[in-house]
């Protein structure tokens, strides 16, 4: 078609913001967001640590709303980027969308083993942010002795409630054993929203 032709010789350009505008217009057009997902992925890798393309692409996600979501096969190609960078602005990103996002649970929990704390803990905050269900709670519990994480999986386990019980006694145990108020708060109102009998001696402390 004509027009994607239009949009091809656009995203060779050298200026940056027609390319981003060039995205934006396949986003616009529905036929087009495959190739708008594969032009963005290109962009952030070569642009990631440009504050114009974090902003822009922020712009998208509130001006396109959920049609914007659909092109996220593509973006997650960016976390099996070595650099953390693109790995924390995409969990980021999912993170503001909140439940919108609950597309992108399976590779966010698969994106929290990055052994890049900084990147495990962006990822789990987008899971909490998001709110798993039950079918995610093995896989969180897996997470709690790891301190930096520990505050973001609570939290997610949570959003959980009462699925969420066959970690009780983790919760319970991790309670005594850390000095960090915040997360004993988060503790305690994971055990209330869980609503275990075993976790009743450790509420009443």
């Amino acid at each position: 078609a004509p027009e994607i032709f239009a949009f091809a010789q656009t995203l060779q350009s050298k200026n940056l913001r027609i390319q981003l505008w060039t995205i934006y217009g396949l986003l616009y057009n529905d036929l087009h967001l495959q190739e708008a997902g594969t032009a963005m992925v290109e962009v952030l890798k070569r642009h990631l640590d440009d504050p114009y393309v974090k902003k822009y692409v922020e712009y998208i996600f509130v001006h396109l709303e959920i049609k914007a979501v659909r092109f996220f096969p593509a973006l997650f190609q960016l976390f099996q980027e070595p650099a953390a960078a693109p790995k924390i602005m995409v969990a980021r990103i999912l993170r503001n969308m909140g439940f919108d996002a609950e597309f992108a649970l399976p590779p966010l929990l698969e994106l929290a083993k990055d052994t890049d704390p900084e990147v495990s803990k962006a990822a789990l905050e987008a899971v909490a942010e998001i709110g798993p269900d039950g079918s995610a709670t093995t896989a969180l519990a897996k997470f709690l002795p790891q301190e930096n994480s520990q505050l973001f999986t609570v939290k997610a386990l949570c959003k959980i409630g009462s699925a969420a019980a066959s970690v009780v006694p983790d919760l319970c145990q991790l309670y005594p054993e850390t000095n960090d108020i915040e997360l004993r708060l988060a503790i305690l109102e994971a055990l209330g929203k869980i609503r275990c009998e075993a976790a009743i001696p450790t509420l009443i402390q």
